[in-house]
């Protein structure tokens, strides 16, 4: 299985779910043609992005900057709970994330990142160092 929504993009963008037609595939099931039909089916093109917020920062996770638990946008998911420890930066350190579609490759991606661009976040920081001001 693709991490970072991967399939699901797929789905979106072409029309394809690979994880069912992965798990048929695993029974014995031919599933080449069905792909081919969904594929030439004359479906719209259409792209699909997804963009992460990763920064080098340090705490303990409070939330949204507005107050809110989730973002109002369906399509952006904060990926911590509150009381989360955020270290590093990274993969393993991504806050949240937003997907979003487009005709092109590139609108996609520039709709997500700026759905991200959007998000403010709260932390809980302390000095590592003692006698600090």
């Amino acid at each position: 299985m693709g991490g970072d929504d991967i399939f699901n993009l797929a789905k979106d963008a072409v029309g394809v779910d690979m994880i069912d037609f992965q798990t048929r595939q695993t029974f014995g099931d031919k599933v080449l043609p069905d792909i081919r039909a969904i594929l030439e089916s004359g479906r719209a093109p259409r792209c699909e992005a997804i963009w992460y917020t990763a920064p080098k920062a340090h705490g303990t996770f409070i939330g949204l900057a507005d107050g809110e638990a989730q973002s109002p946008d369906a399509d952006v998911a904060v990926l911590l709970a509150p009381g989360s420890e955020l270290t590093g930066h990274g993969s393993f350190a991504r806050i949240a994330r937003a997907r979003a579609s487009a005709p092109t490759a590139a609108e996609a991606l520039d709709r997500a990142r700026s759905k991200v661009d959007g998000l403010s976040f709260l932390f809980r920081v302390s000095s590592t160092e003692t006698g600090t001001v």
